[in-house]
């Protein structure tokens, strides 16, 4: 769905090459421009290092648990929602990345792969941290732990802090895009005149 509507902001137009005198059709972006408009570099530095430090938090304790060896690293309460936060971590990465390489005007598309990708993924990884935490919680009550109850109770707690962190990232994220406002269009380029 949102692809589809992404694509809708390209238009195709058909230009030759003089050189080579083939026609090639190239895809050409009309739509809006954005900049973020009130926050000085600062702030957007210190937005940016809360997402920073999240991720960073979160992997760090994808990567610490998966080395563990407990019974909740087994268990069909816990196991599903540490393996699927695999996913959102990786794009949740790569959205900060693209935010960090954002040009000071950018685009629509530029703006949903970065600070809305972003936003998604850093609530992908909150609501799997809590189904970790509660699947965490289950084990916890039905006595499953097998002598390694201090460890278990440590990694639910980690993992509801890497939750309430990207809880905070999204709203830093959030508050990243709420500044980016529309600027308008450059001037459109002349289409190059066909040699003869």
């Amino acid at each position: 769905m949102r692809r589809k509507r992404l694509r809708q902001l390209y238009v195709l137009r058909e230009t030759t090459n003089p050189s080579t005198g083939r026609t090639e059709r190239l895809a050409v972006y009309t739509g809006a421009y954005y900049r973020f408009s009130q926050p000085t570099a600062a702030e957007r530095l210190h937005l940016l290092h809360i997402m920073d430090f999240a991720f960073a938090l979160c992997a760090a304790a994808f990567v610490g648990y998966g080395f563990m060896d407990l019974p909740s690293t087994r268990s069909y309460l816990v196991l599903p929602f540490y393996l699927a936060m695999g996913l959102p971590l990786f794009f949740w990465g790569r959205a900060i990345w693209r935010v960090w390489r954002l040009p000071p005007r950018f685009t629509q598309v530029q703006r949903e792969g970065s600070v809305r990708a972003g936003i998604r993924s850093a609530r992908g990884i909150a609501v799997l941290c809590g189904l970790f935490v509660t699947g965490e919680a289950l084990l916890l009550m039905t006595g499953q732990t097998n002598g390694s109850l201090p460890a278990e109770i440590g990694w639910a707690g980690g993992m509801a802090a890497c939750g309430a962190t990207a809880v905070w990232s999204a709203r830093a994220a959030r508050a990243l895009d709420d500044r980016a406002v529309r600027v308008p269009e450059p001037e459109p380029e002349p289409e190059p005149e066909p040699r003869h």
